[in-house]
């Protein structure tokens, strides 16, 4: 990723955090500190409150599902990183946790069409590896061999085989 695209990411989530009023960014805070000490409860019951009293806060929708994913909530957590993907259409890292919450929760079609998406977003290189891990896994477990061992070598050379599970997969 660029040096104008890393700060033009920046921005955005700056005036996200500046437009975000202070009870709602200390209850955010919590819920990230709770998500952080594995109190997904706790978390989970913070962050639903939070969206619903601030529906377009994108950080919260994303932070939301990665709770519901720890919880394996797959369905729940689908709904509410589509949220989050409506609300930052261009961000690799909601679209990547959206196609693993697909894939956990059994749509592995579209599950490979949102790890595309995240791919055109112009990840990192650490992101971008998981995302070819992740689409190589979804296309062995279809038994597509050859498209698997396309993905896993470009996850293996993006991520300069620093993932052993992903060189085994191969």
């Amino acid at each position: 990723m660029g040096f104008w695209q890393r700060l033009s990411q920046g921005a955005r989530a700056l005036v996200d955090e500046i437009s975000l009023p202070d009870d709602f960014r200390t209850q955010f805070e919590a819920a990230q500190k709770a998500f952080a000490g594995g109190e997904l409860v706790i978390a989970e019951a913070q962050l639903l409150k939070l969206v619903e009293a601030q529906a377009e806060f994108a950080k919260a929708w994303y932070l939301l599902g990665m709770v519901q994913l720890a919880r394996h909530r797959s369905d729940r957590a689908v709904e509410s990183l589509q949220r989050a993907a409506e609300l930052k259409k261009d961000d690799a890292e909601i679209l990547a946790v959206l196609a693993e919450a697909l894939w956990k929760s059994g749509d592995a079609e579209n599950a490979l069409t949102q790890t595309r998406s995240a791919i055109r977003a112009r990840p990192d290189d650490v992101l971008l590896a998981e995302l070819y891990a992740l689409a190589g896994e979804i296309y062995l477990e279809r038994d597509d061999t050859e498209r698997a061992i396309r993905e896993l070598r470009k996850a293996v050379a993006v991520g300069r085989a620093e993932d052993l599970a992903v060189v085994a997969l191969l």
